[in-house]
């Protein structure tokens, strides 16, 4: 243990958002503005690029459903079905070692409760929104990494 007592906190193997929650409810973000998703979505690149051994996916309501990987984070747009739903199949789908290394943000109650019934860990909006670094607080913008820039070359024929 650390000096008063607290412990460090555990690092998760997955961070899960509940991107539309997160955008409804951190303060300085909007749910209806398309920026503020691209914004969030930049920030977790940032967020991943920090944390390298952590898994970074990111559910959205309302969209034509499709999935895309963008510089180590993992979007999906669910279509008809809910975020949530599919935010709990994921998480239901992990073995059960592998659900406690699951950490979920939302500020949605029910589905939290529903997450930690299921064996991940769970976090408010707040703890996220205070580990997203903006531009001109030492962060930068989003770049390649190393394998990522080599796939980019070779793709391109530039190697």
């Amino acid at each position: 243990m650390r000096r008063g007592g607290k412990r460090p906190p555990r690092i998760s193997a997955r961070l899960l958002v509940d991107g539309c929650n997160f955008l409804g409810r951190a303060r300085g973000w909007s749910l209806g503005e398309a920026s503020d998703r691209a914004r969030l979505i930049r920030r977790l690149q940032d967020y991943r690029r920090a944390h390298p051994a952590q898994e970074v996916r990111l559910w959205f309501d309302g969209e034509r459903g499709s999935r895309e990987r963008i510089a180590g984070v993992e979007v999906l747009y669910v279509g008809p079905r809910s975020a949530d739903e599919s935010i709990l199949d994921f998480v239901r789908g992990l073995e059960r070692a592998a659900r406690s290394q699951a950490r979920l943000i939302t500020d949605d109650r029910d589905l939290a409760r529903r997450a930690r019934q299921s064996g991940a860990r769970t976090s408010g909006v707040s703890w996220l929104a205070e580990r997203l670094v903006e531009p001109g607080d030492g962060s930068s913008e989003p770049q390649l990494g190393p394998g990522e820039l080599q796939e980019w070359l070779e793709y391109f024929g530039q190697e």
